[in-house]
């Protein structure tokens, strides 16, 4: 019901803006058709809870340490990023993010975040042309 409820509230807010075209986007587009996947999306939701059968499992929390490796990961990306660069930082970032599963690898993790981080610098540096720094030291 949430969900339905926020995204009648964002058709109501944008609907004072042009919606425009495909080809000629206005401002009033995109928080529409969010807005109409939002309320879809509820409608759905709603829908389902009715019709499944209701379970006998009782709730279960989610892990606390997998989420805080990822907020680790993030505020590392955050902090590195400028202090050592985007090469570092991104290496960093899902170096450490690789210690939220369960199935942990530690040459694996190192390859990934090498492999992540030349494919990042060669997208966002060499191909989009984007003024980072790669290494500051």
């Amino acid at each position: 019901m949430f969900t339905i409820a926020v995204g009648v509230f964002v058709l109501s807010e944008s609907s004072n803006y042009r919606f425009g075209s495909l080809s000629s986007m206005g401002p009033g587009y995109f928080p529409q058709i969010l807005a109409w996947l939002l309320v879809a999306m509820g409608v759905f939701l709603f829908v389902i809870t009715f019709i499944s059968k209701p379970s006998d499992s009782r709730l279960h929390l989610p892990d606390v340490i997998p989420v805080l490796v990822i907020g680790a990961s993030i505020l590392s990306f955050g902090l590195l990023i400028e202090a050592a660069g985007m090469g570092p930082a991104i290496f960093a970032s899902v170096f450490i993010s690789t210690f939220a599963s369960t199935n942990i690898n530690i040459l694996r993790s190192l390859l990934l975040a090498l492999l992540t981080t030349l494919a990042c610098v060669v997208v966002f540096v060499y191909l989009l042309g984007l003024p980072v720094e790669v290494l500051a030291l």
